[in-house]
């Protein structure tokens, strides 16, 4: 197929590499308006102010067996607490909605 002479021929990505809108600002270590200084430990970092630049310090611990077991026990009671309050809720609403249709019926037998 020709090309058309009104529309100028598209220009491939590879041809012309996108620049960038902006900049990235790359702080070096040693600038004291860095959010983590290189020459202080981790330890240092943290000691004083835990929410230094917007950062919280993290702890990851391992679960043991005990632990393990405690939380599955209150997961367990808290499950066989909602199915124990919905066993017991639902008679007691499909008991209402009963009474309500039977008024319903009821006072519709009654107004002929």
């Amino acid at each position: 197929m020709a090309e058309d002479p009104a529309r100028p021929a598209q220009e491939s990505p590879r041809q012309r590499p996108e620049t960038p809108r902006s900049e990235p600002e790359i702080l070096p270590p040693s600038r004291p308006a860095a959010p983590f200084d290189a020459r202080e430990d981790a330890q240092a970092r943290y000691a004083g102010n835990w929410s230094n630049n917007g950062f919280q310090r993290i702890e990851i611990r391992r679960i043991g067996p005990l632990r393990l077991f405690i939380w599955a026990v209150i997961a367990l009671g808290v499950t066989a607490l909602v199915a124990g309050t919905m066993l017991l809720a639902l008679p007691i609403i499909a008991g209402l909605a009963a009474l309500s249709f039977g008024a319903a019926w009821l006072r519709r037998v009654l107004r002929r």
